[in-house]
């Protein structure tokens, strides 16, 4: 059901408490216990409300979920999306834990990874997930395995952390992977196979290096700023290519 919590102390369940609609935490105290919140059902919008922190957080179903624009919300474990169309919009999703996919997107909301331990990102094996807002802020020995099949769009932010791309052969559009795209990344960092569709706006820092360990493939899309060291094949299937 819908669950508004205001100027009280509240312990959750160690359980699963599922949210059909309406989520809201404005003061008060809540602990999260261990449990896992479950955004569930098809019926469309959803709100979450507030700044917070949960445990195990589960996206499932159609719907699409709002959160404030001010509003993070703060994953000590998993994050899970499960569904066709299961989405996030506007907001922060901190994520201490894994994020765990099985969409073909997210929605706009900034997804920041920060665990002080090793965390994976799992795309699908099968299509190519869209995300469109990454932050990597990790500490400095700390890392970040890439998994499967993904499509970035809006902002891939990395500022901190290791970013291992490679260990398990991860393969990323940069871009949307049809029709009109873009994508501006900041920080300096390796990816391993990547791909760049036609009609795409790829912006990277003035001074920031996007090492390609695998192959780069090119549809023709416009790549400006920066540099891109590639270590494996360059295949260009139209003539525009931008500066980079």
């Amino acid at each position: 059901g819908n669950l508004i919590i205001n100027g009280t102390n509240f312990t959750s369940t160690s359980g699963t408490v599922v949210i059909n609609k309406f989520l809201a935490i404005s003061t008060g105290n809540f602990i999260h216990n261990n449990g896992k919140f479950s955004f569930t059902i098809s019926n469309s919008p959803k709100t979450i409300s507030g700044t917070y922190t949960l445990y195990n957080v589960e996206i499932r179903g159609s719907a699409t979920h709002n959160l404030g624009t001010s509003d993070v919300v703060t994953v000590e474990n998993d994050l899970t999306f499960v569904g066709q169309a299961a989405t996030v919009n506007n907001g922060a999703m901190e994520v201490k834990g894994n994020l765990i996919i099985q969409g073909p997107k997210v929605g706009s909301t900034l997804i920041k990874f920060t665990g002080n331990n090793s965390q994976h990102f799992f795309g699908s094996t099968s299509i190519y997930t869209q995300f469109t807002n990454i932050a990597i802020v990790k500490p400095a020995n700390s890392t970040l395995f890439l998994h499967d099949k993904l499509s970035l769009l809006g902002v891939l932010n990395y500022v901190s952390g290791i970013f291992d791309a490679t260990t398990y052969n991860s393969d990323v559009i940069l871009g949307r992977t049809n029709g009109i795209g873009s994508l501006a990344i900041t920080g300096s960092f390796a990816l391993n196979n990547i791909q760049v569709p036609g009609q795409q706006t790829i912006t990277l820092g003035a001074t920031d290096v996007l090492t390609v360990e695998g192959n780069y493939t090119s549809g023709g899309s416009n790549v400006s700023g920066g540099k891109i060291h590639l270590k494996g094949d360059f295949d260009l299937n139209q003539t525009k290519n931008g500066s980079t």
